[in-house]
Formats: structure tokens, C-alpha cells, sequence
């Protein structure tokens, strides 16, 4: 044999190496039975030999499991302890304290030396940005200079269309005349907080909830009020009664499907019985349903405003975590409070961006969304479950991570002693962007949590940083 000629791997070793990358792609997930040793073999047309040899080299790198008479299962990552748990407080009324290194989470975003864990943005190799280029200079070579003019509230009427056709699907029956279009989610938030709220005023929120959300309560002049929340099922509705029978509260602000920044799904009981609870009380739910498209199963779970027969619920949506962050588009359903909602778009901000409007109701209409999210989804669930491994791997023992079952964020709870604000700073010095747990808080709670982007495809840089940055929370606990 010549030197230079290369030696066949074993067969064995290709086919193993193909069910390894299946189980990374979330083919096979955790906990599931793959495919036995026969139908293997005659799928491969390998011998049975050949595929109890790749069995056996799986089990001994430890992706797979056998079980008696049961067969070969993906195995499980064995965790260090369990999932964080609900966190019950006493609730009281608070001023929002925001630390400022939220605004240095948001200038870390267009640094590209920077490693993206700390802002819950889509890395750009997760958007449709060649659809939405093609509809883009479609609609420009159609409408001309038309397509740069302004489009007033409430929206081009072809987003709305599509946006209520959505709606439909998933349970919640709505017009286009009921759709407000926005300039993004976040102006969608501040119309229904302004909708409902004066200065002063109340406002119930999960605890932990999205800063983004606490931010603009401090900055209008509201007061807020925690909920406590479970890391696997959202907001507490016995919390919720008790605040409601203690509290004159203004509204509620609640992320029922795959909660910032805990990953949390409200089940659908609870979810109907929150409607219910609040519509009975005269209390006004804001809804935030940015992350509800990104379900891991394909199953989209229904919103709160599908349980609305009151108008009670504003459900606020947008798709900055689906198609573009840039394009700002976004959209609310406010129910009775359409006319409010109406006079104060009209007010701050009576035109949107034409042309992304009408581009993103372009690529609604081809279907080509839901063939986006398919594949997202899925390349979210493979991401979310390496960096998993290896914040198991490589952070302090006693560490425990949330397993949302949709969007792309984690929440990691470090050992008591852990201080998240001294851990983002450190990282920083490094590169590494995280967001620390307190800023989560209305009264700065979480000291030792902090929430990890998964939104960024997975490379050897993104797992070195996140195994420097468990190098650094162990380093401080010692």
C-alpha cells in the first residue's frame, strides 16, 4: 500500500457517525427510541453485526443507552442537580430599578468581536434574508416611489389580512380591522401600557419577566409588582389572585408561550382560566406572543387572546425573533381598547415602514414562513441542547438549567454565593456578552441566574466562549 494512500474507515464508524449527527440535528432527541438493530440494518443494508458495532461505539461515547428488551434509546444528559424551581416571594409594589447594564447588553449587539449570549436576537444565519430580499425589490419595482411613502395607521391592510388569517389558524378569531400594525413589538407594549395605565399606576408582572418591559414601566412613571413564576409552566395564578385581591392593579403583563427569560409554556387550563380570572376582575391583560411562532414541536400553542370574549386581553406579537429584528414590524390585537390604542398611534407614531410591511405580508402569503419556521426550529432545539452539555460539563456543580420546549433562551441558575452582575462584567472583559438575572426582577431578585442567547448558530467559538465563561462562575465561587 503506498504511504500516501488512505485507509477506508470501517463502515461501523460511517454508519455510527451518521446516527450521531441525527441525534444532533434533533432527528432523534432525548429520551427517544431509535430505530432497532434489524431496521437499521435493513435501512442501511449493513449487516446486523455491523450495526451492533455503531451501537456499541454510541453507547461507549454516550450518546445512546440499551434497555432490555426494550431496545437502544438517545440518552439523556444527566443533570446536576434539578431544573430551577418557582421561587415564591411576598409580592409588594416597587419602583423598577433597571441596572445599567442593559444598555451595555444592547451596544454589545453590533459589536462584532463581541460573543452574542447576552441580547435574545436571531443571528443573521437564522433569517429568511434572501425571501425577504426577493419580496423587498419586488415590491419596490412594482410600487415605485409609492413603496417609500408612508403607511399610516393601522397598517397596510394586506399585513393585517394575513396576520388575521394566521390568527384564525391558531385558534383566535380575529379581523384585519381588530390588527393594529406597529413599529415593532416594542411600540406595541408601550401603546397598551398607555392604553390602560396612568403614572402611578400598577402594573403585575412575572418575576422573573422580559427587561425590556420593566424598563418601560420605569420610564413611564408606572409601579410594578411581581408574580412569582415556574420556570416549565409560566405565571402562577394563585400568586396572581393574591396580588389581585390585595392590589388596585392597572394590568398584566404576561408571556404565556415561551416566557423571556425563563422558556416557560402556560398550559392551556391555566391559560383560559388567567382570562377568565382577570376579565372577572376588570383587569386588562397585556400579552406579549413574540416567541409563540418558535415552538421546538411544531405544535403552536394557542394565545391567551384565544380565550378572549370580552376584549379584555391586547395581545401584542411581531417578528423580529422569526423573520427580521432590522425590518420592525410589528402588530397588536387591543380589543376594547382599539380606540385608545388608535389615538395614540396616531399621536406618537402615525406611520409605519411601507415597504417591510408589505413584503413581510408577501412572504406570509407564499407560505414560505412556515417552511422557515420548520427548519429554525429545529436548529433552535439542536442548539439549545449542546450548549446545555456543555454548561453541564463545564459549570460549577449544583448549577441547573431550564429545557424550554420553544424560542431560543436559557436560564441558568448558579449556587448560592454566585453574583451574575460580577460574572457579566468579567465576561465582558472577554468578549463574552451575558445578561445577569436582576435586571429580570422589578426589585433586582435572581443575583445568581443569569439568561443565555441560543439564537446564534453553533461554532467553536460560541463553545469556547461558553466554556471560558463556566471557567469564570467557577472561578468565583471558589
Amino acid at each position: 500500500m503506498a504511504a500516501t494512500e488512505e485507509v477506508e474507515e470501517p463502515r461501523y464508524r460511517r454508519l455510527a457517525s451518521d446516527l450521531e449527527k441525527s441525534i444532533e440535528d434533533g432527528v432523534f432527541r432525548p429520551g427517544e427510541k431509535i430505530p432497532s438493530v434489524r431496521a437499521t440494518s435493513r435501512s442501511h443494508r449493513v449487516s446486523v453485526s455491523t450495526v451492533l458495532a455503531a451501537y456499541a461505539l454510541l453507547e461507549d461515547k454516550g450518546c445512546i443507552e440499551g434497555k432490555r428488551r426494550s431496545g437502544y434509546f438517545v440518552k439523556v444528559p444527566k443533570e446536576r442537580g434539578p431544573a430551577p424551581t418557582i421561587t415564591r416571594h411576598r409580592a409588594k409594589p416597587v419602583e423598577v430599578n433597571t441596572s445599567s447594564i442593559h444598555d451595555a447588553v444592547m451596544r454589545a449587539v453590533s459589536d462584532p468581536d463581541v460573543v452574542p449570549f447576552g441580547a435574545a436576537i436571531p443571528g443573521p444565519e437564522m433569517l429568511p434574508f434572501r425571501k425577504l430580499t426577493t419580496y423587498l425589490n419586488s415590491r419596490a419595482r412594482e410600487m415605485g416611489g409609492a413603496a417609500f411613502t408612508y403607511s399610516t395607521a393601522p397598517g397596510a391592510l394586506e399585513l393585517r389580512v394575513q396576520i388575521a388569517k394566521r390568527c384564525q389558524v391558531e385558534g383566535t378569531s380575529l379581523s384585519p380591522e381588530d390588527i393594529v400594525c406597529t413599529l415593532g413589538a416594542s411600540e406595541a407594549l408601550v401603546l397598551a401600557l398607555n392604553s390602560v395605565a396612568d403614572a402611578g399606576d400598577l402594573i403585575a408582572v412575572e418575576s422573573p419577566t422580559y427587561f425590556g418591559v420593566l424598563n418601560l414601566i420605569r420610564r413611564m412613571g408606572y409601579r410594578a409588582i411581581e408574580v412569582s413564576t415556574h420556570p416549565q409552566t409560566g405565571l402562577d395564578l394563585n400568586s396572581l389572585q393574591e396580588v389581585l385581591d390585595q392590589h388596585e392593579v392597572a394590568a398584566v403583563f404576561v408571556q404565556p408561550n415561551f416566557q423571556n427569560p425563563m422558556g416557560g409554556l402556560m398550559p392551556v387550563e391555566r391559560k383560559e382560566a388567567m382570562v377568565k380570572l382577570c376579565t372577572e376582575r376588570g383587569v386588562p391583560i397585556i400579552e406579549d406572543e413574540i416567541f409563540g411562532d418558535l415552538n421546538h414541536d411544531g405544535t403552536r400553542p394557542p394565545s391567551l387572546k384565544a380565550f378572549d370574549r370580552e376584549g379584555m386581553v391586547i395581545q401584542c406579537g411581531g417578528y423580529s425573533k422569526t423573520l427580521s429584528p432590522g425590518m420592525r414590524v410589528g402588530w397588536m390585537a387591543p380589543g376594547r381598547y382599539l380606540g385608545q390604542v388608535m389615538s395614540l398611534k396616531n399621536s406618537l407614531s402615525p406611520s409605519n415602514e411601507t415597504l417591510s410591511e408589505l413584503a413581510i405580508a408577501d412572504f406570509l402569503r407564499s407560505g414560505g414562513v412556515d417552511r422557515h419556521l420548520r427548519s429554525v426550529r429545529s436548529t433552535y432545539f439542536k442548539q439549545m441542547h449542546l450548549m446545555r452539555n456543555v454548561i453541564f460539563d463545564c459549570f460549577p456543580e449544583g448549577t441547573t438549567v431550564t429545557e424550554p420546549k420553544g424560542g431560543f433562551l436559557l436560564w441558568i441558575e448558579l449556587p448560592e454565593g454566585a453574583d451574575t452582575e460580577k460574572l457579566a462584567v468579567a465576561a465582558f472583559r472577554e468578549k463574552i456578552s451575558i445578561v445577569p438575572g436582576s435586571i429580570f426582577s422589578a426589585s433586582c431578585r435572581f443575583q445568581n441566574c443569569l439568561r443565555l442567547n441560543c439564537g446564534y448558530e453553533w461554532n467553536d467559538r460560541l463553545e469556547n466562549a461558553l466554556r471560558k465563561l463556566g471557567r469564570l462562575a467557577c472561578r468565583q465561587l471558589e
